[in-house]
């Protein structure tokens, strides 16, 4: 299933106007690296769930190894509110779908 929430992030940031590219961050990989329209950078990663700590952990793994302070995103199928770690927001697909 983490495939396919992947194809529906990535297709949705072409529709919105996006250029998407994969990433690295020293060994790990980051699922997008994004130029919305107004040409900001943003990162990211994509997970159908975080609920265990090590899955957690590891997909904030390469937000942890990024030297700048674009935005960083975590979208899940977790039903929870979005929450904020370490200058990283964790939104729910359903509501990052509905937030533009």
């Amino acid at each position: 299933m983490g495939h396919n929430l992947e194809n529906i992030v990535f297709l949705e940031l072409l529709r919105r106007g996006c250029r998407v590219n994969i990433g690295k961050a020293d060994t790990t990989e980051i699922d997008f690296v994004v130029r919305n329209p107004q040409g900001d950078r943003e990162y990211i990663q994509v997970a159908w769930t975080t609920k265990e700590q090590s899955t957690f952990e590891r997909e904030i793994r390469p937000f942890e190894r990024i030297k700048d302070f674009n935005k960083r995103i975590l979208i899940t199928s977790d039903v929870e509110p979005t929450t904020f770690y370490n200058g990283m927001q964790k939104i729910n697909i359903i509501d990052w779908l509905l937030s533009i």
